[in-house]
């Protein structure tokens, strides 16, 4: 995550044209996030490769795509409010303990 937003800052009035400008255009929102799907389709390396997943992975990688790119549009159309590394590291916490958690949040299972 922290390379993709490094990127767009790099290249930010192209970026804010494309993504959130009154003049963006929406198919190519929807390729960035097919490719950000795609990536993570990729990477995937469960802890073991035969267990069956809770969930659907396809539902999985629809959510972490879909929040990414939330995330990347919120950050763009915010003139980074956060710097990459703290953007990529938040969301990492999130994925990782759920939102509650990351947010300092206790929850009782």
């Amino acid at each position: 995550m922290q390379t993709v937003l490094e990127h767009i800052s790099l290249n930010m009035t192209f970026y804010r044209s494309m993504l959130i400008e009154e003049n963006r255009i929406y198919p190519f929102q929807a390729k960035m996030e097919n490719i950000i799907k795609d990536k993570l389709i990729e990477g995937w390396k469960p802890a073991q490769e035969n267990s069956p997943l809770a969930i659907s992975k396809e539902l999985l990688i629809e959510y972490l795509g879909s929040a990414f790119m939330g995330i990347v549009i919120w950050w763009v159309k915010n003139d980074k409010p956060l710097p990459a590394v703290e953007v990529s590291s938040q969301f990492s916490r999130i994925v990782a303990y759920g939102h509650l958690r990351a947010a300092g949040i206790g929850i009782e299972e």
